[in-house]
């Protein structure tokens, strides 16, 4: 059974799993926000980088035929994606660096 299978594993040692890093990002997974978020100034930034995202997401399907599922999500998933970004992001520059978009998402 399950119990069986967990048991056989090693126990996972966290303090030492490494995330991979691109420029312009920090691993902030137990940290307070960055001191350069300014929620209601970043706000306009903010709503541009989920567009360009989600065109970047409606690109990669251009000329498949995606399912009516995958194409209501996609807002759902540009917005998740843009949190991280803006969560990750060392400083605003960074963030707001188009050229390195695709190779952070």
């Amino acid at each position: 059974g399950i119990d069986e299978l967990s048991s056989n594993r090693p126990p996972l040692d966290h303090s030492i799993t490494r995330r991979k890093k691109t420029a312009g990002t920090v691993d902030r997974r137990d940290s307070a926000p960055p001191s350069w978020h300014s929620e209601a100034a970043d706000l306009p930034h903010r709503q541009a980088m989920v567009q360009d995202i989600a065109k970047l997401l409606y690109a990669r399907k251009k000329g498949q035929n995606p399912g009516r599922s995958w194409l209501e999500r996609v807002p759902l998933k540009a917005k998740m994606l843009e949190s991280q970004l803006y969560k990750n992001a060392a400083s605003l520059e960074a963030y707001l660096n188009r050229s390195t978009l695709k190779i952070r998402l």
